[in-house]
């Protein structure tokens, strides 16, 4: 006998995957930030005092360079679970097909010209023309249309060929007090920057540093086709809703 797995099972034990990687992200973004550690120090040369923002041990600079395989793995399995719920579902509407064969894919091209052909090709304007329309028009796997399908299957082939899925971080320090000659002291904060740890901020002679301040810490990487960039936490959750959306629309769909 042999046993089938529940219909679109597969599809949402991989956006349950994806959800435990983006989780395991967060918390690794978040043990990160505990270990940023800020210190004010003299320059022996000069006698001018800086601060100096760096990861407590070499240990930590190993884990945020772990972070873009774990954001790959969050990303893979959020395309993998398209892929599955395609499947799924034109193997239900168009069951005569040997879609296995064909290895077919979620569609996701270019333009919704490319979209329109890709679909045409496999005869679902004819066949099923209200599925057609609900790809073609409301889900719109392509560039100007759903932004989370798009971004997901680009950043997925991204992270085929290159390490990885263009992330960055942004660290700044806040809540730094100076004292200066007068001895007025002043607060202050520094721009966040995507410069390789450490960072360093340099004082002129004679100021002395009170409180280094608290560093911030975030991990980034381009929103879909926006070109600006936003936490990655937040957009992999972001993308994972609009993913399962997806998927809840395919298998509820019926051809009428």
């Amino acid at each position: 006998m042999v046993r089938t797995m529940p219909a679109y099972r597969g599809a949402r034990l991989k956006i349950k995957r994806a959800n435990k990687h983006i989780e395991d992200v967060k918390a690794a973004i978040g043990f990160l930030k505990e270990r940023l550690v800020v210190t004010a120090n003299i320059n022996p040369h000069t006698g001018s005092e800086f601060i100096k923002c760096e990861f407590a041990e070499l240990a930590d600079r190993e884990s945020f360079e772990n972070l873009p395989t774990l954001i790959g793995d969050a990303v893979h399995n959020l395309k993998c679970a398209l892929d599955h719920a395609w499947f799924e579902t034109v193997c239900r509407l168009m069951p005569e097909r040997d879609w296995e064969r064909a290895r077919t894919k979620f569609p996701c091209v270019m333009s919704r010209k490319e979209l329109e052909g890709a679909l045409r090709k496999l005869e679902i304007n004819i066949t099923l023309p209200n599925f057609f329309n609900l790809i073609l028009n409301e889900i719109k796997p392509y560039d100007g249309g759903d932004f989370a399908v798009r971004a997901v299957h680009e950043l997925d082939l991204r992270d085929k060929h290159r390490l990885l899925i263009p992330t960055t971080h942004y660290s700044s320090i806040g809540d730094i007090y100076v004292e200066d000659k007068s001895g007025r002291v002043h607060k202050g904060d520094t721009w966040g920057t995507d410069m390789p740890l450490p960072h360093f901020v340099e004082f002129e002679t004679g100021l002395h540093i009170k409180d280094p301040g608290r560093a911030s810490f975030e991990v980034m990487f381009q929103h879909g086709n926006a070109s600006r960039e936003t936490r990655a936490v937040d957009t992999l959750q972001l993308y994972s809703r609009f993913i399962s959306k997806i998927v809840e629309l395919l298998e509820e769909f019926r051809e009428r």
